[in-house]
């Protein structure tokens, strides 16, 4: 069966083709026969057998027959009926067209291409499209055809605008869906149990400062569905909302948002919300949200899969740009999330919140993790689950957040035990209350960031830390005017303490060595190599220094 219809298979204004040894091709039209619209994609040297453009793949017994046939299921006009001539505002009027749209919908066979003109095309109850196979629904562009709900009545503002349920290798594209009507449940565009459906260049109350839409896009138990190239602002409750059934149920999986805009939505900008395997945002915008993603399972109770934020840019929440909250991850091998991406200038929490992810993975490769550029009050990444595994990538920078780099102090201000679960760290400087609240170890990353390593004591005059990445490479400068033989170096916290090894490559009379540590610091003493007493540096001394946790 066909598997490429989407944005790959919206090849329009097809001339009618020819067969070519039992299958159809992008030939040239045959005498007598019109040129149609197709959602089929025959170009270059693609080739699609006849039976899967024939219902029930029963095969025709000419060339004239298959073309009258593939007539009947692809090329349709514009549905009798629907007439786009309505007005938008608080009160619009013009033709209302539920009935003529959800006719056309209902007599569509599979292989049906909708067209909808340039215009405000009125409806007043849900549009179901419904469990339709091979479809295309289309207007002439995102704010040139817009689907606007309209209904006064009582009772009306709790339902679906658009409904598609159960429909299989569906696209609906070139459009927008708003509404006249503030609703207080329901989604703009609700796609239950569809596989292998598009939603493309798309949008829903552009702009929509009156707020009136409740969700915008939900995907619901899906298998496969893409949304591209779309704006979705301004809902009540979440822009975009994705939930499954969990594991045991086989529609739950796959749903990617690529190339976009999502924002000022009331709850939360990109919502995955339970019982999910495999969403994908990727490429987009999501900002001025209250929430810019959330993970949890507030719709559906089950446990969430592998979910992915991934060079999208997550700014200026209300909240926190990112709250993972989803306490059935059961730490099996599914159970990581990945954040890339720019996360900066949550306004009033931490930009990364992690509530509940238990024993389950999470990934951070961000370029970026970084507070509101006049203040911020939150962490860069707040931890309050002590069984996540979080790994970090080295090349993200956490930068000038309000409170701490990394932090694991819950929010009641209580500090549960040592967050021991760090397996790697990024660049963590110039936060207002230093690289981590203290509460953060490094025993499993293997090493601590250099930015919390500091001269504690003795050295010589004005000694410094230096020219290091982490705590396995830097470099102690003991100062100018040395006449200490030992000191004292803070180290980021480790559960037991710290081995380091002192090496220094100007000075070959006396050995530097560890002679004492703690959780959070190292002693270091200097011995002359002659009488193995202790012997103050020289003036100028460095010290290449490599430590790693016990």
């Amino acid at each position: 069966m066909l598997r490429r219809i989407g944005a790959l298979a919206l090849t329009l204004a097809l001339s009618t083709p020819a067969l070519a040894g039992g299958y159809l091709t992008n030939g040239l039209p045959l005498a007598g026969q019109p040129p149609y619209t197709s959602t089929i994609p025959l170009t270059g040297n693609e080739r699609v057998p006849l039976d899967t453009l024939l219902p029930n793949g029963a095969m025709p017994q000419s060339e004239a027959a298959t073309l009258a046939q593939i007539a009947q299921y692809m090329a349709q006009p514009i549905p009798p009926g629907v007439v786009c001539d309505g007005t938008t505002g608080a009160t619009p009027t013009g033709t209302d067209n539920t009935s003529a749209l959800n006719a056309a919908f209902a007599a569509a066979k599979p292989y049906t291409a909708i067209a909808l003109p340039a215009g405000v095309c009125l409806f007043s109850g849900t549009l179901n499209i419904g469990a339709k196979h091979y479809f295309d629904l289309h207007g002439e562009g995102k704010n040139a055809t817009i689907l606007l709900y309209y209904n006064p009545s009582a009772g009306a503002n709790a339902r679906d605008l658009v409904y598609v349920g159960g429909a299989s290798y569906a696209t609906i594209r070139d459009l927008s869906i708003r509404s006249a009507t503030t609703m207080i449940s329901g989604a703009a565009l609700h796609l239950q149990f569809c596989s292998y459906c598009w939603v493309l260049n798309f949008d829903f109350d552009e702009y929509n400062e009156a707020k009136t839409i409740w969700d915008g896009i939900w995907v619901e138990r899906p298998g496969w569905v893409t949304v591209s190239n779309y704006l979705l602002r301004g809902a009540q409750d979440d822009d975009a909302v994705i939930s499954g059934a969990g594991l045991t149920d086989g529609s739950n999986y796959d749903a990617w948002f690529l190339g976009g805009k999502i924002g000022a939505a009331g709850h939360a900008g990109w919502h995955l919300a339970g019982g999910f395997d495999g969403a994908h945002l990727f490429n987009t915008e999501v900002t001025s949200n209250n929430i810019g993603v959330l993970v949890d399972h507030s719709i559906a109770p089950y446990q969430t899969l592998e979910w992915d934020v991934e060079q999208s840019y997550i700014d200026y929440s209300t909240q926190s740009n990112i709250i993972v909250d989803e306490s059935l991850c059961q730490g099996i091998n599914l159970g990581v999330g990945h954040i890339g991406g720019n996360i900066t200038r949550a306004r009033n929490g931490p930009n990364i919140l992690v509530k509940n992810w238990p024993g389950c993975r999470l990934v951070i490769d961000s370029a970026l993790i970084m507070g509101a550029v006049l203040g911020s009050v939150g962490d860069g990444i707040a931890i309050q689950d002590q069984s996540t595994i979080l790994s970090i990538a080295p090349e993200t920078i956490i930068t000038g957040n309000g409170r701490y780099g990394i932090s694991s102090t819950l929010t009641d201000g209580t500090t549960p035990a040592k967050f021991d679960n760090l397996y790697s760290n990024g660049q963590v400087y110039s936060n207002s209350g230093g690289v981590t609240d203290g509460n953060v170890a490094f025993t499993k990353v293997g090493k601590g960031p250099v930015n919390q390593i500091a001269i504690a004591s003795g050295f010589g005059t004005s000694p410094s830390v230096s020219a290091g990445y982490s705590t396995q490479g830097f470099v102690i400068n003991v100062g100018t005017g040395g006449t200490a033989g030992d000191g004292v170096i803070t180290m980021p916290l480790a559960s037991v303490g710290w081995n380091c090894k002192f090496n220094d490559p100007f000075q070959h009379t006396a050995e530097s060595i560890q002679t004492g540590n703690t959780s959070s610091s190292v002693t270091v003493t200097n011995y002359s190599f002659t009488t193995g007493a202790e012997v103050p540096w020289g003036s100028g001394d460095t010290l290449a220094v490599q430590c790693v946790p016990r």
